[in-house]
């Protein structure tokens, strides 16, 4: 008898746990209900609407195309004409750089001949004759944009093979929309866009920094090693010695006219603003900073 009413106690809660599990399938509510406990165990920062930025009116600008990157977050915060050709001078210089510390390193030592000095311009002061380091031609090329000094890189390892190499880092970049003909910028035919120097410019600021830390010195003295003359280069960047920035590099031909590439720092995060076709270069950068700075307060 003990035996049988054990048997027909556990027959009982086995029939009333079944019904009540039947209940709660067949009650949405008890889903629904189940559903909330669970997500209110959450953080609250997880269950409010995602803060959208709204940035300031665009500020008055000179250039044909533009635009404001934020490097930490990778965040476009404004773009005009993003994908657009356009011919980008001496900012050409900047992939001659990497070319140069990539394929070449600081201690070249190289001799300037008259092909290198006959080039248009005259920015960085080399003579004939005089020998430099390849670290000390690229502070040249980047701090006063001597077409010399990119022609004596590009040169001394074999200018049509240091075009190729601009042309197949370009391509393995993804640079779609980008070629270069020569090392300095002369050349119309050298050519990109907003967003093709977006892609450039990470892989700068990631691999070789120390390109913009060169482009961002007051001056730099080059030492010739033949004679041992001590060339003295001032930078002409009107952002030189600013704290906020970081480096860049400037561009102008009477066709494209006034390019600026520049790097900014607002406490722990960077920024990138580049112009091109500019009236005036200077302005319209410092122009974006400001509208930059306001748009992050």
């Amino acid at each position: 008898m003990y035996y049988y009413f054990i048997t027909l106690l556990i027959l009982v809660t086995i029939i009333r746990f079944s019904v009540s599990s039947i209940d709660r399938e067949q009650d949405p509510g008890y889903v629904r209900h189940a559903f909330q406990n669970e997500r209110s165990t959450a953080p609250a920062s997880l269950l409010t609407t995602p803060y959208i930025r709204e940035y300031p009116e665009k500020p008055p600008l000179t250039s044909r195309a533009e635009l404001v990157l934020n490097l930490e977050s990778g965040v476009t915060m404004l773009e005009e004409a993003g994908e657009d050709y356009w011919p980008i001078a001496s900012i050409t210089k900047l992939m001659t750089a990497v070319i140069v510390r990539e394929k070449m390193g600081n201690n070249e030592r190289i001799e300037i001949n008259k092909e290198m000095t006959g080039t248009e311009g005259g920015a960085g002061n080399l003579l004939t004759g005089e020998v430099y380091s390849s670290l000390d031609l690229m502070k040249a090329m980047l701090l006063v944009s001597s077409n010399d000094a990119a022609e004596a890189l590009a040169r001394s390892y074999g200018r049509e093979k240091f075009i190729t190499l601009m042309n197949k880092k370009a391509h393995t970049l993804g640079m779609t929309h980008t070629s270069f003909n020569d090392p300095t910028g002369l050349s119309i035919a050298n050519q990109s866009s907003l967003r093709d120097l977006v892609l450039f410019t990470k892989y700068v600021f990631t691999k070789h920094p120390e390109i913009f830390t060169i482009s961002r010195a007051k001056s730099a003295v080059l030492e010739e090693g033949k004679w041992g003359r001590r060339n003295v280069i001032v930078n002409f960047n009107e952002f030189t010695g600013s704290p906020e920035w970081i480096g860049g590099k400037t561009g102008y031909l009477e066709e494209s006219r006034g390019n600026l590439l520049s790097l900014f720092a607002l406490d722990s995060e960077q920024f990138l603003i580049i112009v091109l076709g500019s009236e005036n270069r200077f302005g319209d950068t410092r122009n974006l900073w400001e509208w930059t700075k306001a748009a992050m307060q």
